[in-house]
């Protein structure tokens, strides 16, 4: 930015711009001096266009980069940071991000997708669509179109609609029960009570919990906003049994996850996911009479929308509820 000055009988013209040296220089008159100043700004700006070099990148640094400036704030940030290596680490990691076609990045992706199921392949296109792009827009990189413009991605799954039975509710409590790690089955029951993500399940803390009151209150959830969670007597007396220790529930999600599987193997359960205990949880909400709303509040969900994906109440309990059966 130019500033001009008076000195003595003379005028003192002086262009600063971020990223150049200071240019000074010295006129007769204030006219002068402002011409001057006008036209260095210009000059200036105009060799900051022509000289631009758009940066050189491959996609390994595109990805690398991408996991510390931006994957970093995601809440999903270890999932898609393995992603991103993956994507840095594969035939493609090395070729410069000028170089990459629309046909390199669908053979690469028909490869993939003989590995993965439909859903990760989406996610991992998405992701991988989101880094050229911010490439492009933001990092000025050697890239002058988009080489995933093109590329259709696959819709979603349809969602799961996967009740437990009483049966196999019996079979998994009772076999979870049997586990060397105590704590298994009551992190498994604590799950269908409450409908709690596994994450917020597991990093829950004693002092986030009151008693007296029944509601946990959880401040840093998957949408990135606090809720309080009513709670059930059983919920309250499985949190009793470790009230005394900071994290209610000290295990790791893969050990979690891998005594899962184990119970499942035993009791010749398929089709069922962790997860599924969330979707089971808030279809039993719906089927004791919750509204919308009440459900809302306890699951979490923003959209409403969002949370009928997770409702699939069984036609037995409604019929139960509203019409008279005779015998």
């Amino acid at each position: 930015m130019g500033s001009i000055r008076k000195r003595n009988s003379q005028w003192n013209a002086q262009v600063r711009i971020k990223g150049w040296r200071s240019l000074s220089k010295t006129f007769a008159t204030k006219q002068l001096a402002e011409a001057w100043v006008r036209q260095t700004e210009d000059n200036v700006r105009h060799a900051a266009l022509t000289t631009f070099q758009p940066k050189v990148m491959s996609l390994q640094e595109a990805c690398t980069r991408y996991a510390a400036t931006i994957s970093s704030e995601h809440k999903g940030f270890v999932s898609e940071q393995h992603r991103l290596r993956y994507f840095g680490n594969s035939c493609l990691g090395a070729t410069n991000l000028h170089d990459l076609s629309q046909g390199q990045l669908q053979a690469y992706f028909d490869q993939r997708g003989l590995h993965v199921s439909r859903s990760t392949l989406r996610r991992e296109m998405l992701l991988l669509k989101r880094v050229l792009t911010t490439a492009m827009t933001e990092w000025q990189a050697n890239l002058t179109t988009h080489p995933m413009r093109q590329i259709k991605i696959p819709k979603d799954n349809p969602h799961r609609v996967r009740r437990i039975t009483d049966d196999e509710w019996e079979r998994i409590l009772k076999t979870a029960r049997l586990q060397r790690n105590s704590l298994i089955a009551d992190v498994i029951e604590f799950a269908r009570e409450t409908g709690m993500r596994r994450s917020e399940i597991l990093s829950i803390e004693s002092k986030q919990i009151d008693v007296e009151q029944q509601i946990a209150f959880l401040p840093d959830t998957k949408n990135g906003s606090h809720r309080s969670v009513a709670l059930s007597q059983r919920a309250i007396d499985i949190i009793m049994k470790h009230s005394t220790a900071d994290l209610l529930f000290p295990i790791s999600a893969t050990a979690l996850q891998q005594a899962w599987q184990r119970i499942l193997r035993k009791t010749n359960i398929t089709n069922l996911r962790f997860h599924d205990l969330r979707h089971e949880a808030i279809s039993r909400f719906f089927e004791m009479g919750m509204t919308i709303a009440e459900v809302q509040s306890l699951s979490g969900h923003k959209d409403v929308r969002q949370l009928f994906n997770y409702t699939h109440m069984q036609a037995s309990n409604i019929a139960s509820k509203y019409f008279k059966l005779k015998s």
